[in-house]
């Protein structure tokens, strides 16, 4: 003979399912909602800009050597200049040209007034940048110049590192208009370009001989607000 079904069976079965829903979700929003990662620092946005620059530069064949982590693009000077030189070859003409595309397509982020391009990054944190710096570098070899336009390596070096960004410039107009404008995130009026000439009192690398062709090299060197400066 059929039993009718209790009825505090069906609430117990009823009540195990709710709990298995309920562990169910529990367990799917431990996957899903994650606690924020910690925000990046100052030194890994630096790495990171810099990376992809050469990334995009090299890409493009432009011959580039990078230093993710201070910032810092390294052309061969013998590359960009003919000997005892401070006029670009075409060779330089292009490479430099194409830093000025790459320039323009990534700094939006982090300068005040300049327009984004279809391309342009969207970091969550733009970085504060202070300057890039243009320098100059010659090796310790005696100066080779013609012409009487400069005395010496260091003028030579200066003048190099003058030429790239005037390059930059010519290149890339809007580029230099907005430049010299207010930084994202100071009140301060100054260009974020800047030039440097060095000659042979900074080798590539101690150790190499004087005449290695490492020393002769135009460096770009992003320099950031360290974060206490914003």
């Amino acid at each position: 003979m059929h039993q009718p079904e209790s009825p505090y069976a069906s609430f117990t079965d009823l009540l195990v399912s709710l709990v298995f829903i309920f562990l169910l979700l529990v367990a799917v929003l431990a996957i899903n909602v994650r606690p924020p990662g910690k925000p990046e620092s100052m030194p890994d946005k630096l790495a990171k800009l810099t990376s992809g620059l050469g990334d995009k530069l090299r890409d493009s064949g432009v011959a580039v050597q990078v230093d993710a982590p201070n910032g810092r693009l390294t052309f061969g000077a013998d590359v960009l200049f003919p000997v005892g030189s401070a006029d670009l070859t075409l060779e330089g003409q292009q490479a430099v040209a194409e830093l000025a595309i790459q320039l323009r397509r990534i700094l939006p982020p982090h300068v005040h007034n300049l327009s984004r391009t279809d391309d342009t990054p969207n970091p969550v944190e733009p970085l504060s940048i202070d300057t890039i710096l243009v320098e100059g570098h010659a090796d310790p070899s005696p100066f080779r110049g013609t012409g009487g336009r400069y005395k010496d390596n260091t003028e030579l070096s200066a003048a190099r590192a003058r030429a790239v960004q005037l390059w930059l410039f010519e290149t890339t107009p809007d580029l230099a208009e907005a430049l010299s404008g207010l930084l994202t995130t100071t009140s301060q009026m100054h260009p974020l370009f800047g030039i440097a000439g060095y000659g042979e009192s900074r080798p590539a690398k101690l150790g190499l001989p004087p005449t290695d062709p490492a020393h002769r090299r135009v460096e770009i060197r992003i320099i950031a607000f360290p974060p206490n400066n914003k």
